[in-house]
């Protein structure tokens, strides 16, 4: 007869810790969650004119000094470009 009763306790106990869900704290108007201040920091943006692409050039290996040459100018003048966005890179915009 011990037996039935025990699984009846240990049911009812178990069942118990079930019965109530945890209750979240009740917020108010008059309880409002306290403020965070953050500080917010904007940049500079990078002119899109610095940001394009640069065309490459090409031809037959009889123009092999002349595509050279056009590849050189162009990478003076991407080299030119990212000099600019180096010395605005990471500077705060002024409010």
């Amino acid at each position: 007869m011990r037996g039935p009763s025990i699984v009846l306790g240990v049911t009812a106990c178990v069942l118990s810790a079930c019965a109530t869900p945890a209750q979240k704290p009740f917020h108010t108007a008059l309880m409002p969650a306290p403020l965070v201040a953050v500080e917010r920091v904007s940049y500079v943006r990078i002119d899109p004119v610095l940001t394009e692409e640069h065309p490459i050039a090409e031809g037959a290996l009889s123009a092999c000094p002349i595509v050279a040459a056009e590849r050189k100018a162009e990478l003076v003048r991407c080299n030119a470009k990212l000099g600019q966005i180096r010395e605005i890179e990471g500077t705060e915009k002024p409010q």
